[in-house]
């Protein structure tokens, strides 16, 4: 029996493990065990520190082997293996008694560990990280690393040789220069250290440690680094890395070295960032000045701490004196004709950039020009040159801010005027711009030394445009056609208006006039010596002109004269047909040859107007050296030539047989010596009572004193029947106006003067030399306006007239000029409605200039007050014409000139004979014409409201106003005015209608100072082409012509109420209207023969036919007519009173309208054509 228990012994072949290792234990039993084969752990086995494998029987059933694998992670642990007792029982079921221990096995799995720490998280440059490995275990020798190789792992720096023992470790970690960031890493490899057990330690990982080893740069720049005054810079620094708020500057202490002159402050809005701005401002006033901004050394750092590098310097410039210039003159007032030396003086030299070439550039000017600028440097010069007929004002020079710049480019400041007052305001009209074609123009003369000049008219519209003439004589003008002809005398008719291209130009071809030119083909013949338009002597609806020469070669000074009839522009003319000898055209219907056995026929002639009430206008012409049967010496004669179909039709007629086969008078003088007819004129109608009378002069008649002189007035008459003078000084036919004093030489020009105070008569104008010794002012001159009277045969007394009563005087107080020598009605200069008057004073001084003349405007007014010259010559009462230079004697003739140029507004001419080039007593002659205007030396006076244009103008009064409806340029449209009152409706040309209301009509039948004529007096006057009157809105009016004082009684000057009108319409007025018209009114306000049967014309004459059966003598060659033609429709009426009506037939106009033909019963040339529905009576 075996009752031996059975024990196991343990034994390894390892006392220690680590990681990785195993050790084989074996099992020996004492005795056989049972199941033996399948021991194992669970086979009462207590272990601990690993796990069992691999169980095997080695070499019997006593011993069994297994693989003892530690756990893992144990860091010397001893090992636990146990086999408990009664675990095992041999075959005889025996148990062991005691525990089995297997020896210890020392175990140590854990793999030692390092943590890699450093003492800072981040490196800048010149920084080190001190590094420490902290291991898990002593690695002993197994971890080495001198600096360079080793078992550690190292980027973005350098790490010194380890030092230290046992667990810890250090070394110094120096980063590498320059980066501008990153991260070091500092790592241990894995199993590259070991503990003592000989586990290989785990890697060892790096710290947290950034980089930044990159110095922070800045650069800098200046937007400009050039400035001027009022200029900025910002001047701006750009950091490789933003500094933040390491970076200050607080525009005086801060990060930035900042020296010269100026400011320098932050930028508000770039003061973050990596850019930093800041805004420099350069002193003011200094003339050339630098200053420096640059970022200093180590003031600024990055994020990392790194002190960034200084900027380079930036330097700016600066010139900051603004160049000024000062502008200075050589006068402070300027004066008409004078000019001003202005100098430009700059504080620095502005180059090319300051500029003025006459008309642009960097100069500002005002009431004047400026020569284009000349000179260099800091000296300009220029000359101003005012504007004419500039009342007194400051002028302006000055230059913009801006304008010019300096060397720098600094922009200069403004250049301030100087003191220059400019008073070129021309309240007179100077000859010396007419010549220049500023307010009108001259007419040259056609011969050297040709006295052109001596004699000026008004000649009316002698071609028919519409437009006015004029004419002008140059009595000792010599030329050549077959011969020489010394002093043969000329005469130059201007037409004027914009329409003649028709007409050659020049004197024999030369270029210098538009018209006509007349010679007289003898010696000595001075024709041309007296000039006058006479209207339409023979009714053709075209002016004539009436021509004196009162020397002549061909016997002791016979004199004479011509009638030149109007005519029409040739449309295919050549110069011959405008330049003629006026004998040779005397032998032809277009003139009339008066010649005389007289002496001196011809010194004066004039339109006499209608002396004889026939309808017809008559021709006067003196001999005032003719001698009178029974008186001794130059006694004179005058002689009046009635117009007439009959005298139209002739070649020539003789003045000795006027008042026999010549129908007309003889006026004889009655005083030896008085030279009666000295000048002779039409006097309109002095006594109101329908019939022209005239005016002849006795400049030196002795009744009021030695030449005191004296001017007769012979009433409108019929007959042949002769007048003598004696007759008319004793109030019989008519009276005389004697002289003031001896010496005054009265009468040594006379003239018609139209309506000057505006009641209805026609007004005379008297000039006297007023020579006498006893005058303060010898030769200084008067001019006399006598108004007209119903109750004239009575003797005046010019110095009644002086003295205030039935008149005015026109005085001057210059001794010398002789104002008055030439005298004339002037039209309506004004357009007040009352006429004005025209002087001349020609051997008056201007500017030291002997005998340059003056000539003076007198507007016309009711009141009896004297008018001093030296008020006209300042703009009060009228205006005053300068003469161009010394011995020119301008005014020695002047003249109403009609409305030249076709705006509606009255013109004027001046004669100046003596004017040559030089000033120098050659005697050539020149002629003016004066347009009239609103502005200028016509403002002061003018009453005109608004002017139309060339185009159809409407043009509408508010109340007495006056409307010109002309222009300039030419007044061609056909234009329409309504009127409201008291009027003055200038038509000009074209085809115009005027509207009437009844306050017109009540104006137009009123004086001055009655219905509405309160500061004008209403008048209408159609101008140039065919043009209508006609009756405004729907009611009844009542055109009565009857009771409108038309005074020009055919008077060229047309100083009637209205004229130029030849249609009236009733038929636009719906209301039953009335019209009565006299063949007085048809006479005064209309133009001849424009209703013909010739093609209808731009003017609206022509295109009449006649009805079928009618043989009506509708442009009869028989006979010529002043026209009307009425329209309307049954409701109205017309007076035929004075009218006989043609029974023959009916005529037609141009747009299909029937007329009956009414003809004057007293047998005048007037015709009245009335539409055939309107109603007829003999009294409205």
């Amino acid at each position: 029996m075996d009752t031996t228990a059975p024990t196991l012994i343990i034994t390894s072949n390892k006392t220690a493990l680590k990681s990785g290792e195993t050790a084989t234990l074996t099992f020996t039993a004492s005795e056989y065990i049972q199941d033996f084969n399948n021991f194992g752990p669970s086979s009462g086995i207590v272990y601990s520190g690993g796990t069992f494998s691999n169980w095997s029987t080695v070499s019997s059933l006593l011993v069994r082997t297994a693989t003892f694998t530690p756990t893992a992670n144990q860091q010397l642990v001893n090992s636990s293996i146990v086999l408990n007792a009664g675990a095992i029982q041999d075959y005889s079921y025996n148990v062991s008694l005691v525990a089995s221990s297997a020896p210890a096995i020392l175990i140590d799995t854990a793999a030692p560990s390092v943590a890699i720490t450093s003492n800072v998280s981040a490196v800048k440059a010149g920084g080190t990280a001190n590094i420490t490995f902290t291991f898990s275990e002593d690695p002993g020798s197994s971890f080495a690393w001198n600096g360079t190789t080793g078992d550690v792992a190292v980027t973005g720096g350098t790490l010194g040789a380890i030092s230290g023992t046992g667990l810890t470790r250090t070394a110094v970690f120096t980063p590498t220069a320059n980066l501008a960031s990153g991260n070091a890493s500092i790592t241990v490899t894995a199993l590259s250290y070991q503990d003592t057990a000989g586990n290989l330690g785990t890697a060892g990982t790096t710290p947290s440690l950034s980089i930044d080893t990159r110095a922070p740069t800045v650069s800098g720049y200046a937007n400009s680094n050039n400035l001027i005054a009022n200029q900025t810079t910002t001047v701006y620094f750009t950091f490789s890395e933003d500094p933040g708020t390491s970076f200050t500057w607080d525009g005086s202490i801060g990060d930035l070295t900042f020296t010269g002159a100026g400011t320098l402050v932050p930028h508000p809005s770039q003061q973050v960032g990596v850019s930093r701005g800041f805004i420099f401002t350069p002193p003011a006033n200094v003339t050339y000045g630098t200053s420096t901004v640059s970022v200093k050394n180590n003031s600024y750092q990055d994020a990392a701490a790194n002190l960034g590098s200084a900027s380079g310097v930036i330097s700016i410039n600066y010139d900051t004196v603004v160049p000024t210039v000062t502008i200075t003159s050589n006068v402070s007032t300027l004066g008409m004709g004078q000019t001003a030396n202005i100098t430009f003086t700059f504080s620095e030299d502005p180059g090319s950039s300051f500029a003025w070439n006459g008309t642009t550039g960097d100069v500002v000017v005002t009431q004047g020009t400026l020569s284009a600028i000349s000179g260099t440097g800091l000296t300009r010069t220029a000359v101003y040159t005012p504007f004419a007929d500039t009342p007194l004002v400051a002028a302006s020079i000055t230059v913009p801010a801006g304008s010019y710049t300096d060397a720098k480019n600094n922009a200069g400041v403004a250049g301030t005027s100087p003191t220059l007052n400019v008073n070129t305001f021309k309240n007179a009209i100077y000859l010396d711009d007419i010549a220049n074609n500023i307010g009108g123009y001259a007419i040259e003369a056609p011969n050297t030394g040709s006295y052109f000049g001596f004699a000026v008219s008004l000649a009316g519209d002698f071609n028919g445009d519409g437009y006015g003439d004029v004419v002008m004589g140059a009595p000792l003008n010599t030329f050549t056609d077959t011969a020489l002809r010394t002093q043969g005398g000329g005469v130059v008719l201007y037409e004027g208006g914009l329409n003649t291209s028709l007409v050659p130009k020049g004197y024999s071809g030369t270029g210098q006039v538009n018209g006509h030119y007349y010679t007289y083909s003898v010696n000595k013949g001075w024709l041309g010596f007296s000039v006058a338009g006479v209207g339409d002597m023979n009714n053709d609806g075209l002016a004539d002109l009436l021509i004196g020469m009162p020397q002549d070669a061909a016997s002791s000074n016979p004199g004479g004269a011509f009638l030149v009839y109007g005519k029409a522009n040739s449309t295919t003319g050549s110069l011959a047909e405008y330049q003629k000898d006026i004998s040779a055209l005397a032998t032809t219907p277009d003139a009339l040859s008066i010649t005389s056995t007289f002496d001196t026929a011809g010194f004066s002639v004039s339109s006499a107007g209608d002396v004889n009430g026939d309808g017809w206008i008559d021709m006067i012409i003196s001999a005032h050296f003719q001698t009178v049967s029974g008186l001794s010496g130059n006694t004179g004669n005058t002689y009046v030539v009635y117009g007439s179909a009959a005298l139209s039709a002739l070649q020539t007629i003789s003045l000795g047989n006027v008042g026999g086969t010549v129908p007309g008078f003889v006026i004889s003088g009655w005083q030896a010596g008085e030279e009666s007819g000295t000048s002779v004129s039409s006097a309109g109608d002095f006594n109101g009572d329908g019939k022209a009378d005239l005016l002849v002069s006795a400049y030196f008649n002795d009744t009021a004193g030695t030449q005191a002189g004296a001017t007769y007035v012979i009433l409108g008459k019929t007959g042949n029947t002769a007048v003598d003078l004696t007759n008319i000084k004793n109030n019989s036919g008519g009276f005389v106006i004697l002289g003031e004093n001896g010496q005054d030489m009265s009468g040594v020009s006379v003239s018609s003067g139209g309506d000057i105070n505006g009641d209805g008569l026609g007004d005379i104008l008297i000039g006297a030399v007023i020579a006498g010794t006893g005058n303060a002012n010898p030769e200084s001159g008067k001019t006399y306006v006598i108004f007209g009277r119903n109750t004239a045969n009575a003797t005046i007394d010019l110095g009644q007239i002086a003295a205030g009563t039935g008149g005015f005087a026109i005085l001057s107080t210059t001794a010398v000029e002789q104002s008055g020598h030439s005298v004339s009605s002037a039209g309506d200069i004004n357009g007040d409605g009352l006429a004005d008057i025209i002087l001349g004073a020609p051997f008056g001084s201007v500017d030291g200039g002997a005998s340059a003349g003056r000539s003076f405007v007198v507007y016309g007014k009711s009141t009896t007050t004297n008018v001093n010259l030296s008020d006209v010559l300042n703009n009060t009462g009228g205006f005053a014409i300068i003469g161009q230079g010394a011995q020119d004697l301008s005014g020695y003739s002047v003249g109403a000139a009609g409305d030249v140029n076709g705006d509606g507004l009255a013109d004027l001419i001046v004669g100046a004979h003596g004017y040559d080039a030089a000033h120098s007593s050659v005697l050539t002659g020149r002629s003016y014409i004066i347009f009239g205007s609103k502005t200028g030396a016509f403002a002061a006076g003018t009453a005109v409201d608004n002017t139309g244009t060339s185009a159809n103008d409407t043009l509408t009064s508010t109340g007495a106003q006056t409307l010109a409806g002309g222009s300039n340029s030419a007044g061609t449209g056909n234009d329409t005015f309504t009127s409201n009152g008291a009027d003055v409706l200038l038509g000009g040309m074209g085809k115009d209608t005027f509207v009437l209301n009844q306050s017109t009509i009540t104006a137009l039948q009123s004086k001055f100072g009655a219905g509405g004529n309160t500061t004008q007096l209403a008048k209408i006057d159609g101008g140039g082409a065919i043009d209508t009157l006609r009756l405004g809105g729907t009611g009844t009016l009542n055109l009565n012509l009857s009771l409108i004082g038309n005074s020009s009684v055919g008077n060229i000057e047309g100083s009637s109420r209205i004229n130029s009108i030849e249609r009236i319409d009733l038929l636009t007025n719906t209301g039953a209207n009335e019209l009565t018209i006299r063949v007085a009114d048809v006479l005064d306000m209309a133009g001849s023969n424009w209703a013909n049967l010739s093609a209808l014309n731009s003017q609206g004459a022509g295109g009449w036919n006649k009805t079928t059966f009618s043989t009506t003598g509708i442009n009869s060659t028989l006979m010529n007519y002043h026209q009307v033609a009425v329209t309307g429709s049954g409701n109205d009426k017309v007076s035929t009173n004075g009218w006989t009506l043609n029974t023959t037939g009916e005529v037609m106009d141009s747009a299909g309208i029937y007329y009956s033909v009414y003809t004057a019963t007293s047998g005048a040339p007037a015709m009245l054509l009335v539409q055939t529905d309107i109603q007829r009576s003999s009294i409205l």
